[in-house]
């Protein structure tokens, strides 16, 4: 079975950051050196595929049917004596064992840059634009326009007000309002890049690099789940009040208007206090008759006739 080997050089800090919705925070369900990654291995299949075509293409009619921001980098693994594609070439690139690489049947060059872009925040079709202004095509400022795909995370509590915080690491639990098919899909990602860069789960070295080993069956696994989100437009899930809880004194409180939320028991929990988390299996709340209704209900204290407690909204006093 054919893999290709190579070394990924990671950016030293995340390149911009995610937009907010409202007064929400972003969690990614995978770290951003995940989709650094994943998006760095998609572009590492493209260009593979680039140069297949591109070996098909002179082999039919001499030309190179590619665009010519990215026609350099096919034309190098071109032997013209040979009329064939330069196999040392491509085993300096991809590894020594990358020829014959299968990426399935029904997958070419075009439609996985469609998917490529299809992860990218950027505009649509500005990575076309960026490429072809940059002349070249690389694989490290196409990944840092997929940091934060439209299905890599959901809308919750800031992150120095949770206790199940995974700061670098992925998200263990999947919020409740959060679709089955989307956390397969999207956990499916995270497990197959740990199979392909286990290191990947660490804190990334000194170096920032790490080497990478894409097997087949991998390879399938990651496509397919990319193709399956993107095809059904999955979104990151909005605020759900009913998906948290938060922990006050020994019983679990679900998030919404009761007793509890006066604004003395808030106020001893401390501004940025580690109160909330996501529900878990199947939990019971441990609280009278309290409901969460609404994301308005969330949290809004009144002391002494004004607001000047917390609002637990980005962890901010209002």
């Amino acid at each position: 079975m054919a893999e290709m080997k190579f070394k990924v050089k990671f950016p030293d800090s995340r390149p911009g950051g995610t937009t907010p919705v409202g007064d929400w925070t972003y969690h990614h369900v995978l770290p951003w050196r995940y989709y650094y990654l994943c998006a760095y291995v998609l572009c590492m299949a493209y260009r593979y595929m680039l140069i297949q075509d591109n070996a098909a293409s002179r082999g039919k009619s001499g030309q190179v049917n590619i665009g010519p921001a990215i026609a350099a980098l096919a034309t190098r693994f071109w032997d013209a004596s040979k009329k064939e594609i330069d196999s040392k070439g491509l085993k300096k690139e991809f590894g020594n064992d990358c020829l014959g690489f299968n990426f399935g049947a029904e997958l070419d060059a075009a439609q996985l840059w469609k998917r490529i872009k299809a992860i990218a925040t950027t505009a649509p079709n500005q990575l076309d634009t960026d490429v072809r202004n940059a002349g070249e095509f690389s694989p490290d400022a196409v990944a840092r326009a997929c940091l934060g795909p439209a299905f890599g995370g959901f809308w919750g509590i800031n992150g120095g007000q949770r206790t199940d915080d995974p700061e670098e690491l992925r998200e263990k639990a999947r919020p409740r309002s959060g679709d089955l098919n989307w956390w397969t899909n999207l956990t499916a990602i995270g497990t197959a890049l740990e199979s392909i860069s286990p290191k990947i789960q660490e804190n990334l070295p000194s170096s920032r690099e790490l080497d990478v080993t894409l097997k087949e069956d991998a390879w399938l696994v990651l496509n397919n789940a990319i193709a399956w989100l993107v095809q059904h437009n999955s979104r990151a899930p909005s605020f759900a009040v009913a998906d948290w809880c938060y922990k006050w004194n020994t019983a679990i409180v679900p998030v919404g208007l009761n007793e509890d939320y006066t604004g003395g028991a808030l106020a001893k929990m401390g501004k940025g206090g580690k109160v909330f988390r996501l529900l878990v299996g199947n939990e019971r709340l441990a609280v009278g008759n309290a409901v969460a209704e609404a994301a308005s209900d969330f949290v809004r204290v009144t002391e002494n006739g004004k607001r000047d407690v917390l609002y637990f909204r980005n962890g901010e006093d209002v």
